[in-house]
This record gives C-alpha cells, sequence and structure tokens, in this order.
C-alpha cells in the first residue's frame, strides 16, 4: 500500500464524521473529474516533479475536499 509520507499529520488531525449522500450527490460523484494529465520524464532528470511538491497539493486537495479522504458505505436505506 502506497503511504504518502506527509499524510500522517492529516490523518491524525481529522475527526471522524458521517456525511449522508444522496442519490443525486452519489451520481455527479462520478462525473467531477473532467481531465488528466500525464507528464512523461523525457529528459530523465531526478528533479522531475518533485515529490514534496506533489505530496503537498494533493494534502490541500483534501483538506479542501475531505470526503475524497473517506470510505463510502452503504446505509441500512441502501
Amino acid at each position: 500500500m502506497l503511504y504518502l509520507s506527509g499524510l500522517e499529520p492529516f490523518a491524525s488531525s481529522v475527526q471522524s464524521q458521517t456525511y449522508e449522500i444522496h442519490e443525486l450527490g452519489h451520481v455527479f460523484g462520478f462525473f467531477n473529474v473532467a481531465h488528466f494529465y500525464y507528464y512523461e520524464n523525457t529528459a530523465s532528470t531526478a528533479d522531475f516533479m518533485s515529490t514534496s511538491l506533489l505530496e503537498g497539493g494533493f494534502m490541500e486537495v483534501l483538506r479542501e475536499y475531505p470526503l475524497l479522504a473517506g470510505t463510502l458505505q452503504k446505509s441500512k436505506r441502501g
């Protein structure tokens, strides 16, 4: 399992919460990413896409959208 070194402080600071996601919100969750961009390290440089910058950006996203750090579970109502 990939474990980011910067994730531990975030994980320990998160207070567990339950959010009820309705059907419409669940459907839109599948369509929220419009584009993916892939970059190739054609020059094979060691400093290409700094790991610390990538981790920092990922942590910023998790702080802004904490639902992305959780799990989806079906309720008793379905």
